[in-house]
């Protein structure tokens, strides 16, 4: 079972976060000039780009984009958004991971790409091959079906599962995403065997919800699916995380429904880049996301419900990762 919060156990991560942020200050020591010979005190002096491992329109894309004419100004640099999409963040991990550490190079994604696909798949890397930053906004996973589908409520969904166990299909953004694993837990751990389909991202599962492609689609529970129930084509089911969703608080938990060990944390989204960022190049990226997440129109595009009330800089992104990735790991070794 994965508990929400493991208080002891992620005071001591703090510990942990430090020794992940300690090659910091030697780097800072031993790089005195950048790529192009400029000063490090002089950072930024060119371009950033920010590499994104989802698909144009997607929530991460939408909402990086959201942030980057705010980040530009703080940063008097321009910043370009990449997207590299694949293997679940995989393809733009790598990249950023071989980058070289001065902060011209940075990731803006979903922590579950840092803290699960790794360990889901042998991608090469995990949370210590990066530097964390700070972190921008977040969300929560629901499952959530069409409106004039047969299913109305998350019980009958479930019952139906139960009873044509391999019948129904679930769409996931991507085969190592955390909806996909909440699929997966369901099925280890009380038998509910779902068709589970990975698509590239959300638009896709949104497409093939309402074609009828799948019965249901675990997704983010964000700006994007939002519309969707809003207008009424869509109906929520039960949330994936720990707690109901604070705009759908009618929507019962998976654990609620007597599914406890099925729950998976939510996701929060965070700017990062390649082990050993130099401290003054954390400290100017920080600021800025800092300035960024508090600016009304960045927020407005994200959305209040998604940008964090309290800011959350390197030391709290850093334990977060560290204890989520923890998290993650005993789930799968419970399985074995």
């Amino acid at each position: 079972m994965l508990n929400a919060s493991r208080a002891r156990r992620h005071l001591a991560l703090r510990a942990v976060a430090g020794s992940l942020l300690a090659p910091l200050a030697l780097t800072a020591c031993q790089v005195s000039t950048g790529e192009d010979g400029d000063a490090a005190g002089d950072y930024p002096s060119k371009t950033i780009n920010i590499v994104l491992g989802n698909a144009p329109g997607a929530s991460t894309d939408i909402n990086t984009r959201a942030a980057a004419p705010c980040l530009e100004e703080e940063l008097g640099q321009t910043v370009v958004v990449m997207n590299k999409e694949g293997a679940s963040g995989a393809v733009a991990n790598r990249e950023i991971m071989n980058s070289k550490p001065d902060g011209y190079t940075l990731g803006l994604n979903p922590a579950t790409y840092l803290t699960l696909s790794p360990q889901l798949d042998d991608l090469g890397y995990s949370v210590s091959d990066f530097t964390p930053i700070a972190e921008g906004w977040g969300s929560s996973q629901i499952l959530v079906a069409r409106a004039d589908g047969p299913f109305d409520t998350a019980e009958e969904l479930l019952k139906a599962i139960e009873a044509n166990p391999g019948k129904h299909s679930a769409s996931v953004p991507g085969p190592t995403s955390p909806k996909g694993f909440a699929c997966d837990l369901l099925e280890t751990e009380y038998g509910l065997e779902t068709k589970v389909v990975p698509l590239e991202g959300e638009s896709d599962q949104h497409r093939a919800l309402l074609a009828k492609d799948v019965d249901f689609n675990a997704v983010e529970a964000a700006k994007e699916v939002r519309a969707f129930l809003e207008d009424g084509r869509f109906i929520a089911l039960a949330a994936i995380g720990p707690d109901r969703v604070n705009w759908l608080p009618d929507v019962p938990t998976l654990a609620e429904l007597g599914y406890p060990n099925a729950t998976v944390p939510d996701n929060r989204w965070g700017l990062y880049g390649p082990k050993g960022l130099p401290d003054d190049v954390v400290s100017t990226l920080e600021d800025a996301m800092e300035t960024c997440m508090a600016d009304p129109e960045v927020i407005k595009k994200i959305g209040e419900d998604f940008v964090n009330k309290e800011f959350h800089g390197h030391e709290e992104f850093a334990t977060f990762l560290e204890g989520a990735e923890a998290d993650f790991a005993e789930a799968l070794s419970s399985r074995e």
